[in-house]
């Protein structure tokens, strides 16, 4: 029987049943040792003396199967830990978790490479014209133009050239023809000399001194006008009359051509 409790609650069960035998042992001495002679009034005091320790052995019984259980539940020491065991099969993915929130904004990365030039767009729509600017300052006064300002008069030295034509038709003859040449910037004053210069006397080094050129490049000295010869047709040597602003040819002719060409400096 105590190896089949001991089974059941291990090695504390059979100490408390012992403890339980000794209390209901010592319970009924007394009334054992009592004298038989005694009275029946000594009787029943025994016996009700019994009746009390019995209760209270049978409640020391009680604590005693009590401790006896606390025992056996509590079981011996904790012996050590295992080995740890072999890593099982890895386990199916779960689900995908929900994004998270957005974390703070970082800061600002070093400046990339300059990219290539991007095509050219197409011309936008012409706006509307803005408003008139306010006038600026005058400016500093230029130098003087070149050759001369508009109004003045041809410098001490310089020289201006052109071309004369002249043409009578017959029915003029007897009379006396006029042409006129002009000059793009008028003189300070007429020049004091006028020569016409045939092809001859090129020719033949002959020309006047004031007259050093030729109907392709023509000259004159300061203070002089030349003409010069390119083409005369049955016409005689004109009269020239200078002014500051040009001059008059004049010839006493039937019919002829004239052409040539002519410089004039200022004195």
């Amino acid at each position: 029987m105590f190896s089949s409790l001991r089974n059941r609650h291990g090695a504390a069960l059979p100490v408390a049943v012992v403890a339980l035998i000794v209390a209901v042992a010592f319970a009924g001495i007394p009334a054992i040792a009592a004298p038989v002679a005694s009275t029946s009034a000594n009787v029943a005091k025994q016996i009700r003396k019994a009746l009390r320790l019995g209760v209270v052995a049978n409640k020391r019984s009680v604590n005693a199967i009590k401790i006896a259980r606390n025992a056996a539940q509590q079981g011996g020491m904790q012996g050590p830990a295992g080995p740890v065991g072999a890593v099982g099969p890895k386990g199916a993915d779960g689900a995908q978790g929900q994004d998270g929130a957005a974390g703070p904004e970082g800061p600002a990365g070093p400046q990339g490479l300059q990219g290539e030039q991007g095509p050219a767009g197409e011309d936008g729509a012409t706006g509307p014209e803005g408003p008139a600017g306010a006038d600026g300052a005058t400016g500093p006064e230029g130098p003087e133009g070149s050759p001369w300002t508009a109004g003045g008069t041809l410098p001490s030295g310089e020289t201006l050239t052109g071309m004369f034509g002249y043409a009578a038709t017959p029915g003029f003859g007897g009379v006396i023809s006029v042409t006129t040449i002009s000059f793009p910037i008028p003189l300070a004053a007429p020049p004091a000399e006028a020569h016409f210069v045939t092809k001859e006397e090129i020719a033949e080094e002959e020309a006047p001194a004031a007259c050093p050129g030729n109907v392709a490049d023509p000259k004159a000295a300061a203070g002089s006008l030349c003409l010069y010869e390119e083409e005369f047709i049955e016409m005689d040597e004109p009269n020239v009359n200078p002014t500051k602003v040009g001059a008059l040819l004049n010839w006493i002719n039937e019919d002829g051509v004239a052409s040539g060409s002519f410089a004039v400096t200022a004195p």
